[in-house]
C-alpha cells in the first residue's frame, strides 16, 4: 500500500514544462488585418483608413488574425453603404466599390441586452 504513493511522487518529480511565447502574444497584443482583393490590385490594412487614394472595386475581403473586425464603406469618412466583416476568412463583397475602412469592435453588431430580455 505504501508503494503506490511513492511512485506518484517519483513521477511528479520528473515532470517539467517549458513556456513558449512570441513577442506579440507575450505583450498581450492581438493584431487583426483585412485584405481587399480587387480585379487588379490587392491591399492589406491593419488599421482604419478614412479615405483611400481612389475608390477600389473589391470582389472579396479576407479577415485574418484576431482582435477587432472591420467595416467597409462605399464613401469616404465612413459614409454610404457599408459591409461589416465580422468573422475570419473570406467574404464576398456586395458593394460596387470601397472608399473607406474602419476598424471596429466585433461586439459592435452584437444584439443589445434589452432585445435578449424581451
Amino acid at each position: 500500500m505504501l508503494l503506490y504513493p511513492c511512485l506518484g511522487l517519483i513521477f511528479l518529480s520528473f515532470s517539467r514544462a517549458d513556456v513558449v511565447s512570441t513577442s506579440s502574444l507575450s505583450s498581450g497584443e492581438c493584431v487583426g488585418s483585412i485584405t481587399l482583393l480587387g480585379e487588379e490590385e490587392t491591399l492589406s490594412f491593419s488599421e482604419g483608413v478614412e479615405e483611400l487614394e481612389e475608390s477600389m472595386a473589391v470582389k472579396k475581403a479576407v479577415l485574418a488574425g484576431c482582435g477587432d473586425c472591420f467595416r467597409l464603406y462605399q464613401k469616404k469618412n465612413g459614409r454610404g453603404r457599408s459591409y461589416f466583416v465580422n468573422r475570419r476568412g473570406e467574404h464576398t463583397i456586395t458593394m460596387a466599390k470601397v472608399r473607406s475602412i474602419r476598424k471596429v469592435p466585433c461586439s459592435n453588431m452584437a444584439m443589445p441586452m434589452w432585445v435578449v430580455i424581451i
